[in-house]
């Protein structure tokens, strides 16, 4: 939050994918996000791996996005990491823990197009969780 403005939704992999290939859904939330004067954040694992992926135009959107004046770039703290691993646990996966305990902690929301990744093994969703329409 450097700007004072809280972080409402927390991107992940897929969301940020969806971005660079210029989703209208991705687009239109951070339009909403910046009429609530509110900002989204990607955690730095998440950009780390989408930079990975990324070429060319690609890798010229992945750059549009960390230049927005609503993003925020997201880091977890060590002295949390058993929270995360209890999230983990829970979703029996690191990845969308991650997202979704950045989220939690910052009591905002997940965007994603698969959002199957944070049911748990007993198939409840994250009450956190705003899934991408196609």
């Amino acid at each position: 939050m450097p700007d004072g403005r809280p972080v409402q939704v927390v991107f992940d992999r897929s969301a940020v994918a969806a971005f660079v290939k210029q989703s209208l859904a991705v687009g239109e939330m951070i339009a909403v996000l910046v009429d609530d004067d509110v900002d989204f954040g990607v955690p730095v694992t998440v950009l780390a791996e989408a930079s990975l992926a990324a070429s060319g135009a690609d890798a010229d959107m992945l750059n549009h996005l960390v230049r927005h004046v609503a993003f925020v770039p997201l880091g977890l703290s060590g002295e949390r990491w058993t929270e995360l691993a209890a999230v983990a646990e829970r979703l029996e996966s690191v990845e969308p823990a991650v997202v979704l305990h950045t989220a939690e902690s910052l009591d905002a929301y997940v965007l994603t197009a698969v959002p199957g990744d944070y049911a748990g093994p007993d198939g409840a969703r994250a009450d956190r969780v705003i899934a991408i329409e196609k």
